[in-house]
């Protein structure tokens, strides 16, 4: 059977120090988490950015071309 983290405390099964320990690492992993989160939605819309940046070089070299033809 698990003993809780307090009853395992409570019977100095395992340190203060490490009790705290164990306590903290969820929100220094949601924490992590939210962080790497926020970091994908940047990137994502970074590269969105640059597609449509893309694709509007692309139709900016495709228009001279019938205005160059018209011209001869």
């Amino acid at each position: 059977m698990a003993l809780h983290a307090t009853a395992v405390l409570a019977l100095d099964y395992i340190s203060t120090d490490r009790f705290q320990h164990r306590q903290a690492d969820p929100f220094d992993q949601q924490s992590e988490l939210l962080g790497l989160q926020r970091d994908r939605r940047t990137i994502s819309q970074a590269l969105k950015e640059a597609g449509n940046g893309l694709s509007g070089l692309a139709l900016g070299h495709q228009n001279p071309l019938p205005q160059t033809r018209r011209r001869t």
